[in-house]
């Protein structure tokens, strides 16, 4: 694994390039990890509109999408409860 596991050392530039690759084919975890990564600056330059980018394209995917969305449009309407 490249970030490491029961006597694997961390990798963050294999980390990076296979997190890459995999979120370039919509695989959502792997997004998440960048996103992570780049908020960090692990393997890569810090970079805040990096990952706030990826954080947004997380939250629009898989199952929680919709709850996102909904909590999304009750906080426009200003209904907090």
């Amino acid at each position: 694994s490249p970030l490491g596991g029961m006597g694997i050392d961390v990798d963050y530039g294999a980390a990076l390039q296979y997190f890459t690759l995999a979120g370039h084919q919509g695989h959502v975890r792997s997004l998440f990890n960048l996103a992570q990564m780049h908020m960090n600056g692990l393997g890569t330059v810090q970079s805040c509109p990096i990952a706030v980018k990826l954080f947004k394209s997380v939250s629009e995917r898989g199952r929680w999408a919709k709850w996102l969305t909904s909590a999304h449009k009750d906080y426009i309407r200003e209904d907090y409860d």
